[in-house]
């Protein structure tokens, strides 16, 4: 039994219609296997898994908050939880990938945030994590960035021009700068006067740890909240399948919360965010 039967065993099923485009591969079976606890095992071609902490830091995200009024800043830092990355390497690629997943205590809503209304719409939930995947060469100068953009949509950035900065190893621009949105916690590239004025997630929260060590847990998790299970388990266990570019979001396709990305949150602009244009919306 695969991991999606186990969370929805006794449940009702729903099934949303999508209207617009849609990746090519979306529909598709993730095709991965499963162990007998249901967790999904990542594909052949991934030779080597690693959660070296040190090599994790030299690539790590830098956050800016500079935008927020002090209240607002204080407020989104203390409801960050932490940061957790693995490292994976590909037969197929000549790229490693360090992954990185940005945990918050909640998501609010949209409404919350604009009216200040105490409410729970379906965009407010308990639990929050926004993906990161830095790919560097062997030389260990960054490639590719790719992280959510909005809605979980990939925002892709180069290594090379894309707002980097030195820190933990001199000489090289290995941080890719990322502006936190909220209320739903995904990023702009932070503006070219800001680079260097973000922070680490260690400098205000304090937890910088492996992926590989909460894995389960949070998966295990996602039977509750309904949240961290509707990512593509391909998309978790496979970043190499964002350099190719077959994927373009993280969302399991048949979820309620990937037809609002596509059809309300991110078309009609309701919330702050990337520009339609950047997001890997429309491609075939």
């Amino acid at each position: 039994m695969q991991r999606r039967e186990f969370l929805t065993s006794g449940a009702a099923a729903s099934t949303v219609a999508f209207w617009g485009p849609f990746s090519r591969n979306d529909g598709e079976d993730d095709g991965l296997e499963y162990d007998d606890g249901g967790y999904p095992i990542p594909p052949d071609h991934i030779t080597e898994i690693r959660d070296d902490l040190d090599e994790l830091r030299e690539f790590q995200p830098e956050f800016y908050y500079g935008h927020m009024n002090y209240l607002e800043q204080e407020e989104a830092r203390s409801k960050a939880r932490g940061l957790y990355g693995w490292t994976a390497e590909s037969e197929d690629h000549d790229v490693t990938a360090h992954y990185y997943w940005f945990r918050h205590q909640t998501q609010q809503s949209l409404l919350n945030t604009l009216f200040n209304v105490d409410v729970s719409w379906g965009d407010a939930h308990y639990l929050d994590h926004e993906p990161t995947i830095v790919f560097r060469r062997e030389d260990k100068t960054v490639d590719t960035i790719v992280t959510t953009g909005g809605h979980h949509y990939a925002l892709y950035i180069d290594g090379e021009w894309g707002p980097m900065s030195e820190e933990y190893v001199s000489g090289r621009e290995t941080h890719v700068n990322l502006m936190v949105i909220r209320p739903h916690n995904h990023y702009m590239e932070s503006p070219s006067s800001a680079v260097g004025d973000g922070q680490f997630v260690e400098d205000f929260r304090g937890t910088f740890g492996s992926f590989r060590d909460v894995r389960e847990d949070w998966y295990d998790e996602g039977i509750d909240d309904g949240r961290y299970n509707n990512t593509a388990d391909r998309a978790i266990e496979d970043p190499f399948v964002f350099y190719d570019e077959e994927r373009h979001h993280w969302w399991d396709s048949d979820t309620n919360d990937a037809w609002f990305a596509r059809n309300v949150w991110i078309p009609l602009g309701l919330s702050e965010g990337t520009s339609r244009n950047r997001l890997r919306f429309e491609e075939d």
